[in-house]
């Protein structure tokens, strides 16, 4: 069976944009933070920032992604991240590479792990007004957009 999804692939751009633009922007905000703050504040917000851009980088991959399910899918990750440091691994790679050490990090800390939901709840939040007002905002032009969303049924 051949959804209008499949037949309309372009209906996803607008998803796909808002989660370059909202990595772009939590980016952004993570690095300012550590222009004027070098404490916990830039460890924390860092932290959460680096579950948002998962969660960006989930949507990106799968648009018709259900919030909770990103938000399960990039906590996970940043949860695996973090235990992984307790192996040697994510340290080797990170004394070794910048880019390294901004994906594994370098040590387990276990005062991050509730940082990665609280991350991830603040994309989900976003996540879930986009989606609304994209539907809202189908449902008054007539737009078709609708159908790219599983929560919405297909008429097909």
């Amino acid at each position: 069976m051949i959804t209008k999804a499949v037949l309309m692939p372009d209906t996803f751009a607008g998803m796909r944009s808002a989660a370059v633009i909202a990595n772009v922007v939590c980016l952004c905000i993570a690095y300012g933070i550590r222009v004027f703050d070098d404490g916990a504040l830039a460890a924390w917000s860092g932290t959460a920032l680096y579950t948002c851009v998962v969660y960006g980088v989930i949507v990106f991959a799968r648009p018709t992604i259900r919030p909770l399910a990103a938000f399960a899918g990039a906590t996970g990750f940043s949860w695996f991240m973090e235990l992984s440091q307790l192996t040697p691994v994510p340290g080797y790679l990170s004394a070794r590479s910048i880019l390294a050490r901004q994906v594994f990090g370098a040590q387990f800390d276990p005062n991050d792990l509730p940082w990665y939901p609280a991350g991830a709840l603040l994309m989900m939040a976003a996540h879930t007004v986009y989606r609304r007002v994209r539907q809202t905002g189908s449902a008054r032009t007539g737009s078709s957009d609708t159908a790219t969303d599983p929560a919405t049924p297909s008429p097909v």
